[in-house]
């Protein structure tokens, strides 16, 4: 697989080079676990392991490699590859960890401990927040992605699942649009092949994308579609609680 394929562009050629001159390979990271991971270079996969030199330098989570990096690697064996350096992030979601000390409320305010960011995906280009046209509609939910998908650096695309399902897909795209400030919006539905052909313009070499919804909106139902198999488990939605 080309590395353009897994995401690799003009910006992190350019802040590969550095690393190219001094003989590394880039490989993007693919899987991450409590300090071992897989990492995907033009040819093949490896298991990474950081350099020593690398793990003495870092301060904080922050530091670390997760999913999505770039890295530049040497390769010690036909399974096994060191990560000496991570390329700078274009975008990336974090999580807030409290490391130390304890958090209390103090006058309805959270007070205390001390604060630092988790990455828990990197360099993403488009994040497609997705709401199904049923009962999972919710306009809060919504807003809260788009400040996610924003504050991550990412751009935010909407996508209301299930439109066949809906006689008023209007009334729903106007509420959104009163939160969405610009942000594109479609509705569509696997099920009916009712406008999928919109993924043909964030689908390129060099580009990444996710998918973030509640449980039950479609979205390893259209991770099926855009690669033509079952490569993710979908079930039935639950009459209970409207999940997947």
């Amino acid at each position: 697989m080309s590395l353009e394929k897994l995401g690799w562009n003009k910006y992190f050629e350019k802040n590969f080079q550095p690393y190219l001159e001094k003989g590394f390979c880039a490989a993007r990271v693919m899987t991450q676990h409590k300090g071992n991971y897989i990492v995907c270079s033009e040819k093949e996969s490896f298991n990474g392991k950081l350099s020593g030199k690398f793990m003495y330098n870092a301060d904080v989570k922050k530091d670390y490699p997760a999913v999505g990096d770039w890295v530049a690697i040497k390769r010690i064996n036909d399974t096994d590859a060191i990560i000496y350096a991570i390329l700078p992030r274009k975008s990336y979601f974090a999580r807030k960890l409290v490391i130390s000390g304890g958090r209390k409320m103090k006058n309805g305010i959270l007070v205390g401990g001390n604060i630092e960011e988790q990455i828990i995906g990197s360099n993403i280009d488009t994040a497609f927040i997705v709401s199904g046209l049923d009962d999972n509609f919710n306009i809060g939910r919504i807003e809260r992605y788009i400040t996610l998908v924003r504050s991550s650096g990412a751009t935010p695309v909407i996508l209301l699942n299930k439109c066949d399902l809906c006689n008023n897909i209007s009334d729903y795209i106007e509420k959104i649009d009163s939160i969405a400030n610009g942000i594109s919006i479609y509705s569509i539905s696997v099920l009916n092949n009712i406008n999928m052909n919109i993924f043909n313009k964030f689908l390129c070499c060099g580009k990444t994308i996710v998918f973030l919804g509640s449980s039950g909106v479609g979205k390893s139902t259209i991770i099926n579609y855009i690669f033509g198999d079952e490569i993710q488990k979908t079930n039935e939605i639950s009459s209970s609680n409207g999940k997947g």
